[in-house]
């Protein structure tokens, strides 16, 4: 398929604002609207690691203020939050910190976004919200979270969609991350 062929040619062709960008997920997919020919506007924490695109604007979900100047003057139209707190074993060691990024920085991402133009908000989420489910996981798996992690991203859906449903009226979807084959990339670090 070429990029001519490629449906995803519409959305790289909006203003896009796309969160953790210098995580695996983000980077490939900033990678790839750029391919497409588009310029999204990428975030990263206020540590951000190289990840070989040009960098990207290091913005704290964890401050409102900073997010809504940034959301005010860029005015995105999609949004693909793949910013937070990424650590499931971790998440039992650093509880408050997993919750906060996650479920705090969602929250003021998308309070920011409330007088936006935004039309549509991705909000990656993780298998961690299914807990220790037998396979094949599925979206109508039941909601079981084991861990500070799961726990935060189920939280960080409920907001999304509330959100978007009653307050703003944009079109909220949550990607479920179900299955992950992780193959070495140059982009990919270690950790995984």
């Amino acid at each position: 398929m070429n990029a001519t062929d490629d449906p995803f040619v519409d959305v790289a062709r909006r203003r896009i604002l796309v969160t953790g960008a210098s995580g695996f997920i983000g980077s490939h997919l900033s990678a790839r609207l750029r391919q497409l020919g588009g310029e999204p506007l990428t975030t990263c924490s206020a540590r951000p690691r190289t990840t070989g695109d040009g960098g990207h604007l290091a913005v704290d979900l964890l401050d409102p203020h900073a997010l809504g100047e940034l959301v005010e003057e860029f005015r995105p139209e999609v949004v693909f939050h793949l910013a937070g707190y990424s650590h499931d074993r971790r998440s039992w060691e650093e509880p408050v910190a997993c919750m906060r990024a996650n479920v705090e920085g969602t929250a003021n991402l998308v309070s920011a976004l409330r007088q936006s133009s935004l039309h549509t908000l991705v909000h990656l989420s993780s298998a961690a919200v299914y807990g220790a489910a037998p396979s094949p996981i599925t979206e109508q798996t039941p909601v079981e979270p084991a861990s500070p992690y799961g726990a935060s991203k189920v939280a960080a859906e409920h907001l999304c969609r509330l959100e978007g449903a009653l307050e703003a009226g944009f079109a909220v979807t949550s990607a479920d991350i179900t299955y992950c084959v992780c193959i070495a990339r140059p982009l990919q670090t270690r950790r995984l």
